[in-house]
């Protein structure tokens, strides 16, 4: 009883309150840039993000598909890209992406709202090039070569 009375509607709303901002802020999460960076990757081979926006809209939901937004959202989005090869991809898979998250109870402008992508994201090494064989010719030894490795 006497706690009933300490508590009063003021407080609970300013605890609300403050749980809804720690909710709505992405700091507290972990989120792999690399592993962004990775998954970035699946997307360009399906479709190319011409304007800087869209590079960092793709990158904003790899990041929040870390965390707060359902990844089979992002990838079966992606596969009806894909599928479907529209003539603006980008725009299509906007479109899907906000209709399977509303499927799913998400809002995607909220999940996506708190992510900031970093100004220089960390880059994957590139892939060194496959060495050439070297031909027979080349690995034998020549006649005073010969001499030299055998006594």
């Amino acid at each position: 009883m006497i706690l009933n009375k300490l508590i009063s509607k003021n407080l609970v709303t300013n605890v609300r309150a403050a749980k809804r901002r720690h909710r709505r802020r992405f700091d507290h999460a972990p989120i792999s840039w690399e592993q962004v960076v990775l998954e970035a990757r699946k997307f360009r081979a399906v479709f190319k993000c011409h304007e800087e926006a869209d590079r960092i809209f793709v990158y904003r939901v790899l990041a929040a598909s870390q965390w707060n937004l359902p990844p089979r959202c992002v990838w079966s989005a992606l596969e009806a890209v894909h599928q479907i090869q529209p003539r603006s991809p980008i725009r299509y898979f906007h479109v899907v992406l906000r209709d399977e998250c509303e499927k799913a109870g998400v809002d995607l402008y909220r999940a996506i709202r708190g992510v900031q992508v970093p100004t220089t994201l960390p880059t994957l090494q590139p892939a060194k090039p496959r060495t050439t064989p070297v031909s027979d010719d080349a690995m034998r030894l020549r006649g005073d070569e010969l001499q030299k490795e055998i006594p």
